[in-house]
């Protein structure tokens, strides 16, 4: 793959030609090529690119013309290429966008391990690195760059910024690491903190290797991983746990719905297999046959934003961030298992994010609190979905929504596989262990990339007791006794 920079500042890039990015580039896994803006400025004397901003205020703003023409020489540059060699082979069919294109701000949305996996399976990724103020917003809006920050801090421009992303990125294309297992057990790979490790000797200043390090049974080992794994993301980073979505505030300039951050909603799928669980997909094959009996439309109009409360029938499918373009497309950012759910003839239910329950009632759910929309296209773009509903058709009525929530009706989704369950109909099922004896009740369920983990509050010391939802730990669930029969590890209920 190949990283083209576009930056006042090339020569801060000659630190990236060492350790494994510097090896990746010797090898022709990776390519990185900087690009000075000056370069493409219509100032011929002074190759100025920068002025004074419209309206006022502190500092001086990138201009546009320099950074358009930097960009499309970039473009035109990667059109004449072929796509570099990599160890593991892929083909154009491996790769879900050829080309992406990013402004690395602080008002960008923040940057994750799963970003970074989807800009690894690009061939070309453009940086463009800003400086001063910012970038004037049209030739943003132009290139229809995607916008990323690394935290919550002010830095003196994009390359520091551009410098981490590179090394994230390219340390998961084949053959970068020399251990591709270590690409995909570090921290954050599946949702969690990595679990803590340890080396010879096996006792240090008094302190021992957990005992289960040194069983040799590794069915036990990696459950013990999987345990500390949550708990140590429970203690040092709950947002993970909690699937907080970035905050909007940061992108868009709105604060992110309050659903959007209650993992406890029936957005997610849970189920137990031989497999480590995985959500079920939503679907929408349904929606047309729905929409069309009797009374479909009738329910429609009768349906009130109070109605929304009822996690067992509609589910949270994202948030509108913002408006994209002029011809109503809204910027929506998915809290659903699967962002392509998003298809023609989906019905949506919006409602104000920051519309309280007591307010609702008051006024009784009514079309001021509530807009039934029904989607006209989609498409993904980034972390965003960008949605074209048949009711929104201008910039100013797609502006209108901007922070309010989704909802789908739960008849839009698909009937479960066996052995998945909405997460809903999972909460309060009785867990006991395989004697049948009671250990306590399912509180929650967090959802995980690589697994859910089911949270036992217990019989006795009603202490939280963390379960992942792995073969080894969940032997059954009988939905219809509303048992589930859980194996606890020995030495478990010692660690809470």
């Amino acid at each position: 793959m190949r990283f083209h920079v576009m930056t006042l500042f090339p020569e801060m890039f000659d630190v990236m030609h060492t350790s494994v990015i510097g090896r990746a580039m010797e090898r022709g896994l990776i390519a990185l090529r900087t690009y000075q803006i000056r370069d493409f400025s219509d100032d011929a004397k002074h190759h100025k690119v920068d002025d004074y901003t419209y309206g006022g205020g502190a500092g001086m703003l990138m201009r546009a013309q320099p950074v358009y023409d930097c960009y499309r020489h970039v473009v035109e540059g990667i059109q004449g290429c072929e796509p570099p060699a990599s160890a593991g082979g892929r083909s154009a069919n491996d790769i879900s966008a050829k080309l992406r294109t990013v402004y690395l701000t602080p008002q960008g949305i923040p940057f994750t391990q799963e970003m970074a996996r989807g800009l690894a399976r690009a061939e070309d990724v453009v940086l463009l690195c800003g400086h001063y103020e910012g970038v004037d917003e049209r030739v943003l809006e132009e290139i229809e760059a995607e916008r990323i920050s690394i935290g919550d801090y002010v830095l003196s421009g994009g390359e520091l910024p551009a410098m981490v992303l590179i090394d994230a990125v390219a340390r998961l294309v084949p053959g970068v690491l020399s251990n591709e297992e270590s690409a995909q057990t570090e921290s954050f790979d599946d949702g969690l903190l990595e679990y803590p490790q340890y080396t010879r000797p096996e006792v240090w200043r008094d302190r021992r290797v957990p005992e289960i390090l040194l069983s040799g049974d590794h069915a036990k080992v990696d459950a013990w991983r999987k345990e500390q794994a949550v708990a140590r993301t429970r203690e040092m980073r709950p947002d993970l746990l909690a699937g907080c979505v970035p905050p909007m505030a940061n992108a868009e300039g709105c604060e992110p719905p309050a659903s959007a951050l209650d993992v406890s909603s029936s957005l997610y799928c849970a189920g137990h297999s031989a497999e480590p669980v995985v959500s079920a997909p939503w679907h929408t094959s349904r929606e047309e046959e729905i929409m069309q009996s009797p009374g479909a439309a009738d329910k429609r109009e009768r349906l009130s934003a109070t109605e929304l409360d009822d996690t067992s029938r509609y589910f949270h499918v994202g948030a509108v961030a913002g408006t994209h373009a002029l011809k109503g497309e809204m910027r929506v950012f998915p809290t659903t298992d699967d962002p392509e759910r998003f298809t023609e003839g989906l019905v949506l239910y919006a409602r104000k994010a920051n519309a309280k329950a007591s307010d609702r009632k008051k006024d009784g759910g009514g079309a001021d609190a509530l807009r039934t929309l029904t989607v006209e296209s989609a498409r993904v773009h980034g972390k965003f979905v960008l949605v074209k509903c048949k009711e929104v058709n201008s910039v100013e009525d797609a502006e209108a929504l901007k922070g309010t929530e989704l909802y789908v009706s739960r008849e839009d989704a698909i009937p479960l596989e066996e052995g998945e369950y909405f997460v809903v109909d999972l909460i309060g099922l009785s867990m006991r262990d395989e004697e049948g004896k009671e250990l306590g009740t399912l509180k929650d369920v967090i959802s995980a990339p690589a697994n859910d983990v089911y949270v036992m509050e217990h019989k006795e010391t009603g202490k939280e007791i963390l379960l992942p939802a792995i073969k080894q730990c969940i032997l059954n669930v009988d939905m219809e006794q509303r048992v589930m029969t859980v194996h606890l590890l020995d030495g478990l209920l010692d660690v809470y």
